[in-house]
């Protein structure tokens, strides 16, 4: 039997990212294009996101469908492969009403004199940088975010979760220290807490 990585491309199963434990969120990315796949994947995994990604309105839809499943963002091109990027919207919305959307295209200032954008939308403009599709997650995904006063020690960076413990890391919660670590620049350290 062949695992996901022994596949070839075009017959791999949909999740290829399933990082557990210190997970921010999940995002399934539909594009059919690998090229841009792998660069958000790559950005969003660096941040601890968990990353499922197809090719597909099809396969989007079919994961949407899986009721154990969690998804926190939708990150979608508008132009998909025999379908619309806003028909899987309009469908994903439906299966799961509290799904944020972020749209994706080439065309963003056709698409919102056609009104199939709106300006009020979190969408992408393609090309994008890693660091784009990151502040544009985090920006949607914010409200989950926001009362984090806590602060990176090495980059300032105000993205920060809450570390799991190691061993030792128990005896600290004694005196309690409560670990932490930065998603940007990776440092961990220690807080009263």
């Amino acid at each position: 039997m062949l695992t996901g990585a022994c596949l070839p491309p075009s017959e791999r199963p949909p999740a290829v990212c399933m990082k557990k434990g210190s997970e921010s969120g999940t995002v399934l990315v539909v594009n059919g294009e690998e090229a841009v796949r792998i660069v958000v994947r790559q950005a969003l995994e660096h941040a601890d996101y968990r990353v499922l990604e197809v090719r597909d309105a099809a396969e989007a839809l079919e994961i949407c469908r899986r009721p154990r499943e969690r998804i926190d963002v939708l990150l979608t091109e508008v132009m998909l492969p025999g379908s619309s990027g806003g028909a899987l919207v309009e469908q994903a919305a439906r299966l799961r009403p509290r799904m944020k959307v972020i749209c994706m295209s080439r065309n963003v200032d056709f698409l919102l004199g056609q009104g199939v954008l709106t300006s009020d939308m979190p969408y992408l403009r393609k090309p994008f940088t890693r660091t784009e599709v990151l502040e544009k997650v985090r920006e949607v995904l914010g409200p989950l975010q926001r009362g984090r006063r806590i602060v990176c020690p090495r980059c300032s960076s105000k993205n920060i979760q809450r570390s799991a413990r190691r061993w030792f890391e128990w005896l600290l919660a004694l005196m309690f220290l409560v670990p932490y670590r930065c998603r940007d620049c990776r440092t961990r350290f220690y807080r009263f807490g």
